[in-house]
């Protein structure tokens, strides 16, 4: 039988390994970067945006692309890139995801204290009993990833040589659930989860993670682009390699599983779209805004996360993510009807720009 201290000690012994061997490759990755790249001059759509966009951020990217949608209309740019080329957008994917639960949960097919035992096969693992709720809040008690030998190796090879360290398909995902324990603090940030919680909305439905997603979320806002991707070889010549900050070219996140966390794609086009329904309330299952539960000093929908007062005395709600070679924002101010959208195409956080250019639109109302 396997004890809560015997499972403690191999937790200790695997994350010994885990930082011995992600220190190793951190240092070598250290030696062989090349340094970032610089934006280019070149950028379509908003030339007035497009220079706010340069001054905020700054010039160590590949790529960006913004969207700033307000009552007084829609203004885009892309730099460095087209309009139609797709960025990896990170964990906004978990943002896709909160409203996929809402749409199920308005629709009856599930409910909050819906377990993930009811929709998958885990057996008695501890993990069957995880709510949804507690999946969409961070809650759970699972960890950001699965402690296993298979995931320290990838994401130590990912430091070293920026490949994909995710790519599990469900099959695996389901294994990595039936061994994980629900012994990390509440709260905590968990990839895992909400790959999960995709994998489960799917299996309530009947269906795939991504074919429910078309279905409910991106296709009735038309979001033609907008997809997570399974495998490398679907990728085509409006998909976007990024690059680490060190400007070393990063690998696309790949995976059946990683999609409800962290595998979709968007271009400049769609997160427009998606911005405008963002904005005006009108997105499928919009009520994944609405805070439910205490997340830190935060509050946190699902998945969104809520910060009150933020934006000139008017409450912020947003979700960040970031991959091996993209960083991306989307913040919204429900009260005004504003939303902006800021993507970069090399792994350096571009939240503060996006908090910047919430605060500039909310200055010049």
């Amino acid at each position: 039988m396997t004890t809560p201290a015997s499972r403690a000690s191999r937790s200790r012994r695997v994350w010994i390994i885990a930082a011995a061997s992600t220190a190793v490759a951190l240092a070598i990755g250290l030696v062989f970067r090349p340094g970032p790249s610089t934006l280019p001059a070149e950028a379509t759509g908003d030339a007035e945006l497009a220079a706010t966009v340069r001054e905020l951020a700054g010039s160590d990217h590949r790529a960006l692309l913004a969207v700033v949608v307000t009552p007084d209309g829609t203004r885009t740019t892309t730099i460095g890139a087209q309009s139609d080329t797709r960025f990896e957008i990170g964990s906004v994917s978990k943002a896709f995801t909160g409203l996929l639960l809402a749409d199920a949960i308005e629709r009856g097919e599930v409910a909050p204290d819906t377990t993930l035992g009811e929709l998958l096969e885990l057996g008695d693992a501890p993990a069957a009993d995880v709510t949804l709720e507690q999946l969409a809040t961070h809650s759970s008690g699972l960890p950001r990833l699965p402690i296993d030998l298979s995931t320290i190796l990838s994401s130590s090879w990912f430091a070293l040589t920026t490949a994909n360290p995710y790519g599990e398909d469900l099959d695996q995902l389901l294994e990595q659930a039936r061994s994980a324990s629900l012994d990390t603090p509440k709260g905590t940030y968990s990839n895992l989860g909400f790959e999960l919680l995709g994998a489960a909305l799917g299996a309530a439905a009947g269906t795939s993670y991504a074919a429910l997603l078309e279905e409910r979320i991106t296709g009735p806002m038309g979001l033609d682009s907008t997809a997570p991707v399974g495998d490398a070889a679907e990728l085509g010549d409006l998909d976007l390699l990024g690059e680490t900050a060190g400007g070393r070219t990063a690998d696309a996140w790949t995976g059946t599983a990683i999609g409800p966390a962290g595998g979709i794609r968007s271009d400049t086009e769609d997160l427009a779209r998606f911005a405008e329904r963002l904005a005006d309330g009108s997105a499928p299952g919009i009520e994944a805004l609405e805070p439910k539960a205490a997340f830190g000093d935060r509050e946190i929908g699902w998945a969104w996360i809520v910060d009150r007062e933020a934006i000139d005395g008017d409450d912020l709600v947003w979700h960040n993510g970031a991959t091996g070679g993209f960083a991306s924002f989307v913040g919204v101010v429900p009260a005004t009807g504003t939303t902006v959208v800021l993507v970069s195409a090399t792994q350096q956080s571009v939240d503060a720009a996006g908090v910047a250019l919430l605060e500039q639109i909310g200055a010049g109302r």
